[in-house]
């Protein structure tokens, strides 16, 4: 009867393990990070930095931006200056 009852309980535990196990592969393999996936988010920083608005990059929240060794909030400095890109250079390292 005890071991029925320790059963029981461990059941729902390894059931729990189970679907977080499974929840985190889910989510590694969606933000894989290809090359494709990496030169997409470079053209997207130029084009956030044009359009002078970062809410189109996927910043983290506890992102830290720096301009010139100068802590610095995102949507500041160049952000506010910045132009369209007549050239850029993508190094893409995976």
């Amino acid at each position: 009867m005890i071991f029925r009852s320790r059963i029981l309980r461990t059941i729902p535990a390894l059931l729990l393990l189970i679907i977080m196990m499974l929840a985190g592969t889910a989510s590694a393999e969606d933000n894989f990070c290809t090359r494709a996936n990496l030169k997409k988010l470079a053209g997207k920083y130029f084009d956030a930095l044009a359009a002078h608005d970062p809410s189109m990059m996927p910043f983290a929240p506890n992102v830290k931006y720096t301009e010139n060794g100068v802590v610095t909030k995102i949507g500041d400095g160049i952000w506010k200056t910045a132009g369209k890109a007549l050239l850029t250079r993508s190094i893409i390292d995976t």
